[in-house]
């Protein structure tokens, strides 16, 4: 199934998946670890902050074969000064172990440092699960795995890539939110 991407400012709805999408996720739920809460066909990220460009790109090197650039522009204080946000269209449990993967690389040729979070899109902007992780030149499958410190309905819960703090590039391709039970 082809990557749909939507490229705005603001914050994802929360959209359920088409009947084909629906189909798509029961085919990846049947060999994954668990069961998926986002759409991967249609992460509908979405950036906000200061200072950014956002763009889709054309790759061959993921599956879905687009990805969502971003450029933050000059240094920040903070990682989430920037952040790229797609929504997920099922609830999180409290204490179920959660495994977040997902496809990525710096555009440049450095490693570049990024905070991933499952967490409220509204204040206080608790989060279920967290984690650093350190982002290479080429493509990627990257993870971050824990129980949820929080359960989340599906209408107030993002993925979060929080890509702020220095001037960067950064390239988001599929993410997979799996909840892997007790």
């Amino acid at each position: 199934m082809a990557l749909s991407v939507i490229v705005e400012s603001g914050l994802p709805v929360n959209a359920q998946p088409s009947a084909a999408e629906l189909e798509y996720i029961a085919e990846l739920n049947a060999v994954l670890p668990g069961e998926l809460l986002n759409n991967p066909a249609a992460p509908e990220y979405k950036a906000n902050g200061a200072d950014f460009k956002t763009k889709t790109v054309k790759t061959d090197k993921i599956a879905g074969g687009v990805a969502y650039q971003v450029r933050v522009k000059r240094n920040q204080s903070n990682l989430w000064d920037v952040a790229v946000h797609s929504g997920v269209y099922r609830p999180v449990v409290k204490g179920n172990k959660l495994l977040l993967a997902f496809w990525a690389r710096s555009s440049n040729e450095s490693v570049e440092n990024i905070q991933v979070r499952v967490q409220e899109s509204g204040e206080p902007y608790g989060a279920a699960l967290e984690g650093q992780i350190s982002i290479g030149p080429e493509w990627a499958l990257y993870e971050i795995k824990g129980s949820a410190q929080m359960g989340l309905g599906a209408e107030s819960c993002v993925v979060s890539f929080n890509v702020g703090g220095s001037k960067k590039m950064i390239e988001l391709g599929q993410f997979f939110l799996i909840d892997q039970g007790r």
